[in-house]
């Protein structure tokens, strides 16, 4: 699902990468990512042994997702044939949308129930 929706967003900025290449390539990336998360958050299980140890699994996290990002960003370009702008787009306007969404929602429901009946 979420290979189809940045292969819309890639074809908003004139992506000429293929379904097929673009998810075989980032299964590449996200499948050692899933991985390396867990690896991870079971790296947590540290902090009850020593609370002192709490900044590694979260600074293992940081780097992973860093590299994930990094690895993503190339994957785009390289599937696409576009430049890093355009795959960072790819990658984050999907999100930055549906945020936008949740707030509007979230704004207009708080609106609702803030209205005052006599």
């Amino acid at each position: 699902m979420t290979s189809a929706l940045f292969l819309v967003v890639a074809r908003l900025f004139q992506g000429k990468g293929d379904f097929v290449v673009q998810s075989y390539l980032l299964s590449l990336v996200y499948g050692p990512y899933s991985l390396a998360s867990g690896i991870s958050t079971l790296m947590q299980l540290l902090m009850l042994l020593n609370p002192a140890l709490r900044f590694i699994p979260i600074l293992l996290s940081l780097v992973i997702s860093i590299m994930a990002l990094i690895m993503a960003v190339r994957v785009l370009k390289s599937a696409h044939g576009y430049g890093t702008g355009a795959a960072l787009g790819t990658l984050l306007l999907p999100g930055i949308v549906l945020g936008c969404l949740v707030v509007l929602l979230v704004i207009l429901r708080t609106a609702g129930s803030l209205t005052t009946s006599s």
